[in-house]
């Protein structure tokens, strides 16, 4: 099964996270959007820095996922 999850800059990144390893544990495929301003949500909420432009989707998950 495949997942598209959006992420627009609104609170909440942490759950998007949680969600994504979720998805990834059951073996399923996601599409991420993501957007400029979701980038600094993240970045503020979880110190996790990306750029919507090349995100490097590798700081997104653990290694284990």
């Amino acid at each position: 099964m495949k997942f598209i999850i959006a992420m627009t800059g609104a609170s909440g990144a942490i759950y998007a996270l949680r969600l994504m390893q979720k998805i990834v544990s059951a073996e399923h495929d996601i599409a991420l959007v993501l957007s400029e301003p979701a980038c600094v949500s993240l970045a503020a909420e979880t110190d996790i820095k990306i750029s919507a432009h090349s995100p490097d989707v590798s700081k997104l998950l653990p290694s284990e996922y």
